[in-house]
């Protein structure tokens, strides 16, 4: 063995003694963890106990609700057809593996991370137009337009909220958080937790607000005089049903 391999060879294995008597001072490389969005739409809800004027006027708006009303042609600046109110949230879960030696010293890992959103919404119509069922129903439609959009761009928007999920993780440390102490490791994993559940929330924001830009498209002036038209020409009303 030549002098430098046989300094080499010292060095390496002097090098990994030192380690493991120190104990544990690097956490050992882990799968990536695994991470999932899923999207859970809940039944539709319709109500018509409402005048169009208590619409106008407006419902309390809770944290994360949205509202899309329907203003016919003809109908008075203070009273509305119908408004749509949606909830739009989320629930995140975690799991994490833990890697410990035999001096007791940890390192943690994200197993896993669940993004579940969350969609709720409730269709308001105006009880002065249900007797009129055409036009109800242009209006129902109407609303339940509002609603396909909010799904078709939830769908749409979940593998980039995936990826930014996943990204988050690697910038907190998905390769091991630690060593630390067994005394540390229950305060280290509820950071983790927060960590996360801080970066997740701007995710819900993005993801409003492409909802509420998506809608202008069918609150044109030209589109609703359409649907207003729809019942002097026709008997049936369209049929716009959210999917299941």
């Amino acid at each position: 063995m030549g002098f430098l391999s046989a300094t080499a060879f010292l060095l390496k294995h002097g090098a990994a003694a030192s380690i493991l008597s120190a104990g544990l001072v690097v956490c050992p490389v882990k799968p990536p963890p695994q991470v999932y969005v899923h999207f859970a739409a809940e039944k539709t809800l319709y109500n018509t106990d409402f005048s169009g004027t208590q619409l106008a006027q407006g419902m309390t708006t809770p944290s994360g609700t949205s509202f899309a009303s329907h203003k016919g042609a003809s109908s008075g600046t203070d009273f509305l057809d119908g408004v749509t109110m949606r909830q739009l949230g989320h629930r995140l879960r975690m799991g994490f593996n833990t890697w410990t030696d035999q001096d007791g010293k940890s390192c943690l890992y994200f197993e896993h991370a669940t993004f579940i959103i969350t969609y709720q919404a409730s269709v308001f119509i105006a009880k002065e137009i249900t007797d009129d069922k055409c036009y109800a129903d242009v209006v129902r439609a109407h609303e339940n337009r509002h609603i396909i959009i909010d799904i078709d761009t939830i769908r749409e928007m979940i593998p980039s909220i995936k990826i930014e999920l996943l990204q988050h993780i690697r910038n907190i440390g998905y390769q091991g958080i630690g060593p630390v102490t067994a005394e540390q490791r229950t305060a280290k994993r509820k950071e983790m937790k927060r960590q996360l559940a801080a970066a997740a929330r701007p995710l819900v924001r993005q993801l409003r607000l492409q909802v509420a830009q998506r809608q202008n498209k069918i609150d044109t002036p030209e589109n609703l005089a359409q649907e207003e038209a729809h019942c002097g020409s026709k008997t049936d009303a369209p049929e716009n049903t959210p999917p299941k």
